[in-house]
């Protein structure tokens, strides 16, 4: 699963309409090794009675959110990106649960601080393959928005691309062939990610998620503030 932050398509961009209406097919080989990840991480902030609120910052169409929904039972669980086509797909899909004030789709961008700053923050805050569809300044403006909409004492949880040799010859095979699509994709290494995210929190857990050929790195930070509860902060 990869954001979809950019409207704007360009010989260099990703068309995020397109991969919504005909998604990469590797993305769907590989989801269960990133949901089984996924869940374990957020698992290590799921201590907030009554489940936690989570935010999902570029899940339009969230392909994740069931498997989450049914396994943390959030108390509310928030979709936000800026492609609304992926996002009418999310409303459609889960009308009841939206109905019921159980999940929520939002049109927002990710890099617009001035619009995230009047949402409300979440428990958990998380993201899959997002934050390397940017310049460097991009990237770190991006990861400072996962924190803005955590609250303190919560759990942001970010995966990216990382340029392992595995990384590099898949994607390499994919483009010879013409099959990538993730044309603005910039695979992260961990110091890049981490030198922004030790601002503002305490990094709880990190690892490569190998199995996916397209490996991804994935960290857990714990915002600075007061926790909910020591459980899960280690």
């Amino acid at each position: 699963m990869t954001n979809s932050e950019h409207q704007t398509v360009s010989a260099d961009a990703t068309d995020w309409t397109e991969y919504y209406k005909a998604p990469f097919k590797a993305t769907s080989i590989t989801r269960n090794f990133t949901g089984n990840l996924l869940e374990r991480y957020l698992s290590l902030g799921n201590h907030v009675p009554g489940g936690a609120s989570i935010i999902e910052i570029g899940g339009a169409n969230s392909c994740f959110y069931t498997r989450l929904r049914d396994a943390l039972k959030p108390s509310k669980y928030t979709v936000i990106d800026l492609n609304n086509y992926g996002l009418d797909l999310f409303r459609e899909q889960y009308k009841s649960d939206i109905d019921a004030d159980k999940a929520d789709a939002m049109q927002a961008d990710v890099l617009d601080t001035q619009t995230l700053e009047d949402i409300p923050k979440a428990d958990i805050v998380f993201s899959v393959g997002l934050i390397e569809h940017f310049d460097p300044e991009g990237t770190a403006e991006s990861i400072r928005s996962h924190f803005m909409l955590c609250k303190p004492g919560g759990l942001v949880v970010m995966t990216f691309p990382t340029p392992t040799l595995l990384y590099r010859a898949t994607r390499g095979a994919a483009e010879l062939i013409g099959k990538w699509i993730f044309h603005d994709e910039r695979p992260l290494k961990f110091p890049e990610v981490i030198s922004t995210c030790d601002q503002h929190g305490e990094l709880i857990r990190s690892q490569i998620n190998w199995p996916i050929f397209l490996t991804q790195g994935i960290v857990a930070y714990q915002v600075r503030g007061e926790s909910h509860t020591a459980e899960g902060s280690g």
